[in-house]
Order: C-alpha cells, then structure tokens, then sequence
C-alpha cells in the first residue's frame, strides 16, 4: 500500500526535509508492519551521470529517526528506532531504498528524510 508520493525538483545546493509520522492506531492494516520501505528515486536523466559543466546530478539522501541525536551514544534507543540510513552519492536514474523501522505498540514513531542537491559547478542547474 502506498501511503505517500512526491514528486519535485531542487536546485543546486537545496535541500528538502521531510518529516514522516506513522501512527500505528489509524492504519487499518493488521497485524501493523514491522518497516516501512522508503525509496527515492533521482529522475535526472541516466545519460546526465558523466555531465559536470551544467551541474551536479546527483543527490545525498537520508532518514533518521526523529529521535536521533548525534552527540548522545545511540545504544538503546538504536534498538527501538533504528539506526539513521543514507546514500551519499545518489548519481542520476538512481534510486535509493531504506526501511524504516515501526515501533511496537500502538506509539507513533517518526523520520527525518532529507534530500540535499550536491553542489559542483553551476548555480543554475535543477535537480
């Protein structure tokens, strides 16, 4: 079941931040899964992967669990959210898959997604 679709365009040095919540209690869907699978796809054309003197293609992507923080050991909190997952080098025609872990229960449990336009050359290109 798909419960979200986006499409859009970033500019060179942009970054886009999403924030996924999931509430188990409102999904009809039972028993409540365990993930959820996150995939974003680079719909740069693939023949732009080698084209560096109008602009970079390519994007960094993340998900973190809301909970996440980077200055605080993550031991026991990794265990119930997950750890963060990203792709550095998202090249163009690309796609990137996460899964993002539920927590049991009825809590809701949230991500932080973001996607980040590399900066090479140009000011002007678009993503």
């Amino acid at each position: 079941m798909l419960l979200l679709q986006q499409s859009g365009t970033l500019k060179v040095g942009e970054v886009v931040r999403y924030t996924i919540t999931y509430t188990p209690s409102r999904d009809r869907i039972l028993p409540h899964p365990t993930h959820l699978h996150l995939r974003i796809k680079n719909t740069s054309a693939i023949a732009l992967r080698a084209a560096f003197m109008h602009g970079p293609y390519a994007l960094y992507v993340s998900a973190a669990p809301s909970t996440h923080r980077v200055d605080v050991a993550s031991g026991a909190s990794a265990r119930l959210d997950g750890v963060p997952e990203f792709e550095p080098n998202l090249k163009a025609g690309a796609a990137w898959n996460a899964r993002l872990k539920v927590r049991g229960g009825e809590e809701e449990t949230s991500w932080v997604v973001e996607v980040a336009s590399q900066v090479i050359f140009s000011a002007s290109a678009g993503v």
